[in-house]
C-alpha cells in the first residue's frame, strides 16, 4: 500500500465518521465522537480494551470498522513509531461497559487479515511506569523531580535501595517505579527523547513479591498464555523476590501484561 492511498483511506474515514485524528506523544488518537458534548465526561472505567498483535501496517481504516461491529467507540489510541508504522497495539474505548465486554468475547483472536489474529482483552488501568538503568546515586526525590520535568501527572516514585559496605551509603538498584495520575501518561514522554529502535526492543515484564519457593519454571508456565492467542515466553530470570520475564517481541509482552492483569483483577 502506497503512502498516498494510506493517507486517502484515513481521510475517507474522517469524512465518513466525523471523528478527528490527532498525532500526539507517540500515539494517534481517533475520536471522540463529533456529537459528544464537551460538558459530558468520557466513558467510565471498564469501557477500554487493549488490542494487541496488530500488523505493523494496519491502521484506523481497518481497525475502526472491525471494532465498531460491536458498537460505537468513544476513542481509539493507536501507538505509533516515528517511522509511521504502528507499534503493534492500541487502546479502544467504547461508550459503555457492555460493548467493551462484548468486544473482548467476540474479537479476541479475531482474524483481521489472512493468518493474522489480534488479541482483545480488558485494558489494565496501570498508573505505574517502570524506569530502568537509572544512576545508582539517584534518590527517590531525584527521580520524581527529573520525571516531572519531562512528563505531567507524576505523583510518587518507588526506589529500592541496597547498602553499599564500601562507601557506607545506600544506593538504588538501578530501577524505579513512577506512579502517575492516569495510565495514559505512560506514552507522554516528549518524542525527541525517544529512540524507536530501543523502544521496539522493550519486551520484558517485571514481576515482584514472589515467594521463595516460586521457581523460574513456575513463572514461565504462568506467563506463557496457552489460550488463543498463544504467547510463548523466551526466558525467565528470578532474583530474590522479583523476576524479569522475557518475551520474543514487544507485542507479546504487552498482550500478556493486559491479559494476566485482567485475570488477576477479576
Amino acid at each position: 500500500m502506497s503512502s498516498v492511498s494510506k493517507e486517502q483511506k484515513l481521510l475517507d474515514l474522517i469524512e465518513k465518521s466525523g471523528y478527528n485524528i490527532v498525532q500526539e506523544n507517540g500515539q494517534r488518537v481517533f475520536g471522540p465522537p463529533p456529537d459528544w458534548p464537551q460538558s459530558r465526561p468520557p466513558p467510565q472505567k471498564g469501557c477500554e480494551v487493549f488490542v494487541g498483535k496488530i500488523p505493523r501496517d494496519c491502521y484506523e481504516d481497518e481497525l475502526v470498522p472491525l471494532l465498531t461491529q460491536i458498537g460505537p467507540i468513544y476513542q481509539l489510541r493507536l501507538m505509533m513509531d516515528f517511522s509511521g508504522t504502528n507499534r503493534g497495539y492500541a487502546f479502544a474505548t467504547y461508550t459503555n461497559q457492555t460493548d467493551a465486554n462484548k468486544a473482548i468475547k467476540e474479537l479476541n483472536n479475531c482474524e483481521i487479515r489472512a493468518n493474522k489474529r489480534i488479541g482483545v482483552v480488558k485494558s489494565l488501568d496501570n498508573c505505574r511506569l517502570f524506569i530502568g538503568n537509572i544512576p545508582l546515586n539517584r534518590t527517590r526525590m531525584d527521580v520524581i523531580e527529573e520525571l516531572s520535568n519531562e512528563t505531567e501527572g507524576v505523583v510518587n516514585a518507588i526506589v529500592y535501595n541496597n547498602y553499599n559496605k564500601l562507601d557506607k551509603q545506600y544506593r538504588n538498584r538501578g530501577f524505579a517505579f513512577v506512579e502517575y495520575k492516569t495510565h495514559r501518561v505512560d506514552w507522554a514522554v516528549p518524542e525527541p527523547n525517544l529512540d524507536d529502535e530501543i523502544m521496539s526492543k522493550v519486551q520484558v515484564l517485571f514481576v515482584r513479591h514472589l515467594s521463595a519457593d516460586c521457581t523460574e519454571d513456575m513463572i514461565k508456565n504462568i506467563f506463557a498464555l496457552k489460550s488463543p492467542p498463544k504467547i510463548n515466553v523466551q526466558k525467565v530470570k528470578k532474583l530474590k523476590n522479583y523476576a524479569f520475564v522475557h518475551y520474543f517481541n514487544r507485542e507479546d509482552a504487552e498482550l500478556a501484561l493486559q491479559t494476566l492483569s485482567s485475570i488477576s483483577n477479576k
